[in-house]
């Protein structure tokens, strides 16, 4: 889930950071909205309570926390966070010492852990992973999403004339671009799927209704019965007066 955030114009992935020792939460602070790009800290918090309160709050998209913290230990503060915000990511900051602790946090789904003495190299690095993880599920949603949008219109519009150019415009892409992602995303091209689906259309009409064959093709996109009654009984190996015969057996 991103939250919307912008800074200096730019929308930004949202952090809370939590260490009650003030020198190295402020220096995380520094390296994350200097060091780290597309993230910035919203909130700080000197113990575990304060940190609840800010994921209530400003519902952002990673905690970094300490894994020892006042009021609210780590443990406590990451079994909390996973309950009530599944969505956040979580990093942890450790001492050597505090190894075996740290590692019952990994088993409640943190993201890192990060060593003290904090190498900014590998708080970018964290960071850029995190950000991985946070992209790919929002690509996938809007690839799904212009999926459910390519559908909808070929529905809507199934008897009349559907162009890959008429639908790329829809979706605010180039009709080359277009044509190439449609197939990665289904297996097929554009012009096979509009063919499976007015297809389809024609099976639900010839099973549900008493239309005639010339006025079952127009319905499904076919102006030309012949041309439609060939390619019926191409790909479903029946004329569609069989196919309707059969459905009523």
């Amino acid at each position: 889930m991103k939250v919307l955030f912008f800074k200096g114009g730019a929308e930004m992935y949202k952090v809370v950071i939590a260490e009650d020792e003030k020198m190295i939460r402020k220096g995380l602070v520094t390296i994350v909205d200097q060091l780290v790009t597309d993230f910035t800290v919203i909130g700080e918090a000197d113990n575990g309570e304060r940190a609840l309160e800010l994921l209530a709050h400003d519902c952002p998209d990673v905690l970094l926390t300490d894994i020892r913290m006042p009021k609210c230990d780590g443990l406590s503060l990451i079994r909390e966070a996973r309950s009530y915000y599944p969505h956040v990511k979580i990093v942890i900051v450790s001492g050597h010492e505090e190894f075996a602790y740290a590692q019952q946090a990994i088993q409640h789904g943190v993201s890192r852990y990060l060593l003290k003495p904090i190498d900014r190299t590998e708080v970018v690095l964290a960071f850029d992973e995190i950000k991985r993880g946070l992209v790919e599920p929002e690509q996938e949603d809007h690839e799904n999403h212009l999926i459910q949008q390519v559908d909808s219109y070929i529905k809507t519009h199934i008897d009349q004339d559907i162009t890959l150019q008429a639908v790329a415009k829809l979706v605010h892409l180039h009709p080359t671009y277009f044509s190439q992602w449609f197939k990665n995303e289904t297996g097929q091209n554009f012009s096979t799927y509009v063919t499976q689906k007015r297809l389809e259309r024609a099976e639900t009409l010839l099973h549900q209704t008493n239309l005639r064959v010339y006025e079952v093709a127009r319905m499904s996109g076919y102006q030309n019965e012949k041309h439609f009654m060939k390619l019926f009984k191409k790909e479903k190996r029946c004329t569609p007066t069989q196919f309707r015969q059969r459905a009523l057996l």
